[in-house]
Parts: structure tokens; C-alpha cells; sequence
């Protein structure tokens, strides 16, 4: 079976790493945690089959800034999707994942569970992701999480819900992040 990527079928808000960069070289480390108080998740490239396409979308709030934009030009590793409370969910603390709309990442696919994860946001960078019994799992590091089990997450962890993968980065983070791609240009 031939497999395509979902970028054809992805609607997404997201922001490029460019665009990130940008930012933090001309405007400085204060300006951009201003600017984008949150966390991101880094898209990871991946392949889904034809016969699990399903339609598959992805997406997110608005930024309050209204910066993030809808754009599949670039490869998904080069976006970054923000972890930002909607106002669709009830969870102060947690940003929610499923293919139901009341979820902060709404991704529309049968592979993935109405609310099929959540990521809680702590203090000082602490944050932990937790599995709600979903049908496909929910993976940290490529292990399979037990169903609402928190568990502690850092920069540059890999999350993964079905196949849909992202690396997860702190504010913090993602500036280490942009900085190192910087200077290995």
C-alpha cells in the first residue's frame, strides 16, 4: 500500500520555526516570552495510509497575538503548534486532545478518542501528560502510557497520539530550540 503524508488533508494553526526565530533574534528573549507565554509542541513528520486519511485534521486556537497561521508550505517539522487554553473545555489547568470540538487540539480522526489526552501545565516548567483510556494509546518516548496515569514530561520529549507525533518544548525550550538551529545554520 502506497503511504502519502496527511499534510494534504491537515488544517492546522500553527507557527514556523523561521517566523519563531525571527522574532527572537530581532525583538530579544524578553519580547518573545511576552509574546508567546506557552508551551509548543514541534510537529514530527509522519506517514499515515490512504485508507486512514479519514479527513484527518488538526486544530488549535487563535493565538491571542493572531500570529499563528493556517500555512502547509512548509514540511511539518517546521511548525509548531501552541499549547493554549481554549475556551471549548472546562479544565483550567489542562490542555485537552480528541476529535471532539470542546477539546484545545482538536484532531478529526476515528483513530483518535472524543478525549483521547491531556497535557496539565505546572509550575516552573513542570508539566505531565496523561492518557484518558483512549482506544489507540497515548505514547511518551514511544511507551504506551496506562489510562489516566499522569505522567512527567520535559523538553524534547516525543508524544505521540495514534501517529501523530510532536516533540513537546517549554517556553524555555523552544528559545533553546530556535537558538541551536540558529547556529547550526
Amino acid at each position: 500500500m502506497v503511504k502519502r503524508s496527511y499534510m494534504d488533508d491537515l488544517e492546522i494553526k500553527s507557527v514556523s520555526l523561521a517566523d519563531l526565530s525571527e522574532v527572537l533574534t530581532k525583538q530579544g528573549e524578553d519580547y518573545f516570552r511576552r509574546l508567546y507565554p506557552c508551551s509548543f509542541l514541534l510537529l514530527a513528520n509522519q506517514l499515515v495510509s490512504e485508507d486512514e486519511i479519514d479527513s484527518l485534521q488538526l486544530k488549535t486556537i487563535e493565538s491571542v497575538t493572531g500570529d499563528f497561521k493556517s500555512s502547509l508550505s512548509l514540511t511539518m517539522s517546521d511548525r509548531l503548534v501552541p499549547l493554549l487554553k481554549s475556551n471549548r473545555n472546562v479544565f483550567n489547568s489542562r490542555i485537552t486532545i480528541g476529535r471532539a470540538p470542546n477539546n484545545d487540539i482538536i484532531i478529526s480522526s476515528h483513530k483518535i478518542s472524543r478525549l483521547h489526552a491531556m497535557i496539565v501545565l505546572g509550575d516552573n516548567d513542570l508539566f505531565t501528560v496523561m492518557d484518558m483510556g483512549s482506544s489507540n494509546g497515548t505514547f511518551v518516548n514511544e511507551i504506551r502510557l496506562e489510562p489516566k496515569k499522569p505522567v512527567p514530561i520535559k523538553d524534547g520529549d516525543l508524544l505521540r497520539v495514534w501517529r501523530i507525533a510532536a516533540e513537546f518544548h517549554t517556553v524555555s525550550g523552544t528559545i533553546r530550540l530556535l537558538k541551536e538551529r540558529a547556529t547550526s545554520k
